[in-house]
């Protein structure tokens, strides 16, 4: 619904949300996916900086064990990343950074 409602805007998915095959052809067909890169080590260490929080990703069904917890969702995920239709890093960038690229790969 949010992909049919107008004006135009910004949208922000979960990672797990193109892994439903639906879902990324949905997305694929009315915008221009921009997929932000996070590695796997940092992607573990922003999760597990949430111990204590009550936050978890949902995906993950409570604490990481280990960095290998998060391997089989990044390859879950793969598929639908790697038909984006730009990367931005964000691995050692601010918010600030990141939003300021993805505005400029839309404005363009």
């Amino acid at each position: 619904r949010t992909l049919d409602d107008q004006p135009p805007g910004v949208l922000v998915l979960g990672d797990g949300a193109l892994i439903d095959e639906g879902n990324l052809r949905r997305v694929l067909e009315g915008t221009r996916l921009v997929r932000l890169d996070l590695d796997l080590a940092n992607c573990y260490w922003r999760l597990r900086s949430r111990v204590g929080t009550g936050l978890w990703h949902p995906v993950m069904r409570g604490p990481l064990a280990g960095i290998d917890d998060l391997r089989p969702f990044f390859a879950a995920r793969d598929p639908g990343f790697s038909r984006s239709h730009h990367s931005v890093q964000w691995d050692g960038r601010s918010y600030r950074e990141v939003a300021r690229e993805v505005l400029g790969l839309l404005e363009n």
